[in-house]
């Protein structure tokens, strides 16, 4: 099963952005608190990446726009503008 075929609606992309969001600031919380775990937290944020990257991919491909797109979220300020775009653009 590939985590980047295929397409996801508006309100699948809200509810896996939300916990994505929710576990990354879990992560964060982790981190600061307990600084020997740095390895495991390192490891969990770059699989909530990967989730993340899935989501968008599949909600571009939803709305007819180029994975090349997901670029945009390492700009900073844009990738905020970015989401809010792919959470209100209605797709196919």
């Amino acid at each position: 099963m590939s985590f980047f075929s295929g397409s996801i609606g508006r309100m699948y992309f809200f509810f896996g952005y939300c916990i994505v969001s929710v576990v990354s600031l879990i992560l964060a919380f982790l981190i600061r608190a307990y600084t020997n775990l740095i390895i495991l937290t390192f490891i969990l944020t770059l699989v909530m990446v990967f989730f993340a990257l899935s989501l968008i991919i599949r909600r571009l491909h939803d709305i007819n726009i180029s994975s090349w797109f997901a670029l945009l979220m390492l700009i900073p300020g844009v990738n905020f503008i970015f989401v809010l775009v792919l959470l209100v653009w209605p797709g196919n």
